[in-house]
């Protein structure tokens, strides 16, 4: 109330202005909310809370700066990165904004039957690094390849990769690791020492797989020679001393290997 003494005529001018309200933020972690200093009373605020590629929104929680009666949580996944607050301007209120960086689960596409694998870690935050250690467990086994997708393909395929680490950068989302297995390869050099008067089937060398069986036909190719030894690894397996033809099986492959067959002349 204003008072005053009147002596003489005047006019009373009164000057009205809204009230106006502040609409403040605080946020932790990697985002942006919008604020304003100067809402009018009764009017809409609309905060924008939009968080950055990699994270999302994990809470925002409305107060009036004193007492927090008036707030609200969002339950929020990695999907949720932006979202509106709606507050009409009552009085001062203050938006607190929790960011969190998104997690994602790394797994194996498919149970394995060849090894076991170790994922570390199996959750990981955004655009991290994972390492995937696969130890081969069945005889005979290594690995062959470990992907997750097509751009990232690490091939192996040696006997000697039994224990292998597969590293994964640049996790972006849910990822699965497929592993897969060969069995082991493995070479026999099957040769005779004279090729004018004898032959072994089949000769050079042949490709072979862990477990394979394989037969090796040794016979002379004129009738004043015949077999006399088979060497098979730098060892003399046996005597032949045969003219007919002679069968060298390699059982159960899991070694390379090497067979020499040796042809002598009859002598009278």
């Amino acid at each position: 109330a204003y008072t005053w003494t009147a002596t003489e005529d005047a006019i009373v001018v009164v000057t009205y202005d809204s009230i106006r309200y502040i609409m403040a933020e605080t946020h932790t972690g990697n985002g942006t909310v919008s604020f304003d200093s100067t809402v009018n009373c009764g009017e809409t605020y609309t905060y924008e809370v939009k968080a950055e590629e990699g994270w999302h929104i994990e809470s925002c929680i409305l107060s009036d700066g004193v007492t927090d009666v008036e707030q609200m949580t969002l339950p929020t996944t990695n999907a949720d990165n932006a979202t509106t607050v709606d507050v009409t301007a009552d009085k001062d209120y203050v938006l607190n904004v929790t960011f969190a960086i998104n997690t994602y689960n790394v797994t194996l596409c498919n149970p394995l039957t060849e090894g076991t694998a170790t994922i570390n870690p199996a959750v990981v935050a955004h655009d991290s690094t994972v390492e995937v250690t696969v130890v081969v467990t069945a005889p005979g086994y290594h690995v062959q390849t470990i992907f997750s997708d097509e751009a990232n393909v690490q091939t192996y395929g040696e006997n000697a990769d039994t224990n292998v680490t597969y590293t994964l950068t640049n996790v972006v989302s849910d990822t699965c690791i497929d592993v897969t297995f060969e069995l082991n390869n493995y070479n026999i050099v099957a040769s005779v020492s004279d090729p004018d008067n004898g032959e072994i089937v089949p000769e050079g060398d042949s490709a072979v797989r862990y477990g394979d069986n394989v037969t090796y036909t040794i016979r002379p190719t004129n009738d004043c020679h015949y077999i006399s030894t088979v060497v098979v690894d730098d060892t003399t397996v046996i005597d032949v001393n045969d003219s007919v033809a002679f069968d060298y099986t390699f059982s159960a492959i899991d070694n390379n290997h090497t067979i020499v067959a040796n042809f002598d002349i009859y002598r009278y």
